[in-house]
């Protein structure tokens, strides 16, 4: 599902959305209309808040960061430092 559909789906407002992972409105207004690309931290906190209906991989995270977000979201990383 795309951000702008779950925010569409649940009635959530771009401000609240935005409110709950700590960006500002217009980021979230970005990312709806495709302009930017989230983080990969951006997108796990997208896909977090949505309960894994908008998952990283719908803002096309590259191929190769997919194990990892797998790897994250199955509990096997608690905190990923770089």
């Amino acid at each position: 599902m795309t951000l702008n559909h779950y925010l569409k789906q649940s009635g959530t407002t771009e401000y609240a959305f935005a409110k709950q992972i700590g960006v500002t409105q217009p980021t979230i207004s970005k990312l709806r209309r495709r302009v930017i690309t989230p983080s990969l931290s951006l997108a796990l906190a997208i896909d977090a808040a949505t309960n894994g209906e908008v998952t990283a991989e719908s803002f096309g995270i590259a191929r190769e960061h997919l194990p990892i977000l797998r790897m994250i979201r199955a509990g096997r990383f608690a905190r990923v430092t770089v």
